[in-house]
């Protein structure tokens, strides 16, 4: 069975490290925020917008967790 959570913390990370959970996924909260900002902009401008818009997300598991990419999003040193 795998065992797949939702966004971060350090609870998170240490049940990854536990073998705990296998992986887990993280939003990118500064996309969500820039593509709900900019979408309004394009609105109050009187243009389209997509209905839906991929902000991202990443998945962590023990394999990249000590990727620069990775520790970067999740405010790791």
């Amino acid at each position: 069975m795998i065992h797949i959570s939702f966004d971060s913390s350090e609870f998170m990370i240490k049940a990854l490290m536990t073998q705990n959970i296998d992986v887990f996924v993280v939003k990118t909260p500064f996309s969500m925020g820039y593509q709900g900002v900019f979408s309004v902009y394009y609105v109050i401008q009187g243009k389209r917008i997509k209905a839906k818009n991929d902000t991202g997300i990443i998945f962590v598991n023990r394999k990249n967790i000590s990727s620069e990419n990775v520790k970067k999003k999740l405010n790791l040193p």
